[in-house]
This record gives structure tokens, sequence and C-alpha cells, in this order.
């Protein structure tokens, strides 16, 4: 198939003879398949597209042949809509002859094909051909009563494209909105796990402080009410803990003062009341 795409190319440049040498390849190509292989359907398009080839080059003739070839291998697999393809270049091929009956016949069957296949643009297309044929001959009534079918069905399809383009911008615009607010979304979503964690984390060490006090290996700053924590990403977090009432070593010297006062006094008491009764017996 790629010699039919190398072709159309050829032709869309003007390379008209490359082109008709390229199609033929095509032609041969398909030709010489095993038999049960030959895909006519793509037998027929090649013709067409010669038959649009001719037409550009202006060989009429040329292109009736092509597209009535496109005709027959249509007709073979039943292919509805490379029939019409086929009628309406035959159509527009003899029109160009000035062979009005044929142009009229073929032209007709390939709107009324095209129609039922939903091909509003051929359609149209057909139907400017038509228009073109009556007017020639002279008849006012087609002329205008084709006008008004194709104003109204073109009018419909701009309507329709008009309509496609602005749902697609709206849908491009939702779907630009709805990717910035998931990425926020997934932006506060991780902040808040990264926070959850963290919370945990602080509370298991929070936990082992009060069970095993002297067990943690935490830094002490020179804030003796604070302990340095360490957190996943290695981000300290310093965190007041509860204050654990240590003895003051001041309170041991006053109570060692306060029981030596005592035994002093004690010793001297004892040694007041030693004479007095060391007196009378001296005395006795």
């Amino acid at each position: 198939m790629h010699f039919l795409y190398e072709a159309d190319g050829l032709a869309g440049e003007g390379k008209f003879d490359m082109a008709y040498s390229t199609y033929e390849m095509q032609i041969v190509s398909l030709r010489t398949q095993p038999d049960g292989k030959l895909d006519i359907k793509l037998l027929a398009i090649t013709h067409g597209r010669l038959g649009k080839m001719f037409l550009l080059q202006s060989k009429f003739d040329r292109a009736i042949v092509e597209f009535g070839r496109q005709l027959s291998l249509a007709d073979e697999v039943d292919d509805k809509p490379e029939a019409a393809d086929a009628y309406f270049g035959m159509g527009t091929g003899y029109v160009e002859i000035r062979d009005y009956d044929n142009a009229i016949r073929y032209l007709s069957i390939a709107q009324t094909r095209l129609a039922s296949l939903g091909n509003m643009p051929k359609y149209c297309g057909c139907m400017r051909k038509l228009r073109e044929v009556y007017e020639r001959l002279g008849q006012m009534e087609p002329v205008k009563m084709y006008d008004e079918k194709i104003f109204r069905i073109e009018g419909e399809l701009r309507y329709k494209l008009d309509t496609i383009g602005r749902k697609l911008s709206d849908l491009s615009n939702r779907l630009n909105n709805t990717n910035a607010e998931i990425e926020h979304m997934v932006t506060i979503e991780r902040t808040s796990l990264k926070a959850i964690e963290y919370v945990s984390h602080v509370c298991v060490c929070l936990c082992l402080c009060v069970s095993l006090p002297t067990a943690c290996s935490f830094s002490r700053p020179t804030n003796t009410n604070t302990h340095l924590l360490p957190l996943p990403l290695g981000l300290p977090l310093c965190l007041p803990l509860p204050q654990i009432q240590e003895p003051d070593p001041r309170d041991a010297r006053r109570a060692r003062r306060g029981g030596g006062a005592g035994g002093q006094a004690e010793r001297r008491g004892g040694r007041a009341e030693g004479p007095a009764h060391a007196h009378p017996g001296r005395n006795g």
C-alpha cells in the first residue's frame, strides 16, 4: 500500500508521470497476489485515485475509464462508499466532456448514495455539479432548487462544525483545569502524608522518652527543656518535653547542715548536764 501513498504525494505535487508509474506499480503488486489474497477494495481505490489524477490533467476520457473500473470492482465486493465515489467521478467526467445526459444520470445516482451514506461534503459537491449541468442547459428551476438545498445543507454543516469546535475548546479547557486541580491535590496529599509521618514518628519518640528516659540518646541543647528528635528525612524537630524534677544538690547540703547543727546542740546539752550532776557529787 506504500505505492498508493507515494503516488498520492506525487500527484499532489503535480508530478503526474511519476505518480502514474507508481499507481501502476501498486496495481501490478495487487494483481500478482496469490489467489484468494487479492485486495479488491484496495484495487478499486487505486483505480479511483488514477481517475482523479486524470481529472486534474483534464484527461476526462481516461478518467471515466478508471472510474468505470473502480465501479465494477466496488460492485464485485458490494462496497457502497467506493461505488458512490465512482458514480461521482464518472458524472464529473461526463460534465467536462459535455455529455449532460450521462452526467445527470451518474450524478443523480451519486447524490442519492452519498446522502444515504451521510457524506454531506461530497453530497453538496455532487449537487453543485448537477446545478452546473442545469445551468448550462438553461433550466433555472432546478438551479434555484439546488441553490436552496446547498445553502441549507452547508449552513447545517457550518453550524455543526462550529459546535464541534466550541465543544472541543471547552473540553480542552476542562482538561487543562482538571490537570491543574489534580496536580494541586496531589501536592496537598503528599504534604499531608509527610506531616502524618512526622507526627507518628514524634509520638513514638515521646513515648520512648517517657518510658525509658535514661535510654534516650537524644542530644541535649543548651535549653534543658528541649530535646532534639531525629526525623525521617534528616530534618530535626525540637519539641518541648515534660520537665523531670531532678534533686537539687543545694537541698542536700542544707539538709546536711541542718542535721549537723542539731547534733552539735545535743552534744552541747550533754556537756552542760554533765557538770550539773557532777557538782552535787563534788559538793557532797
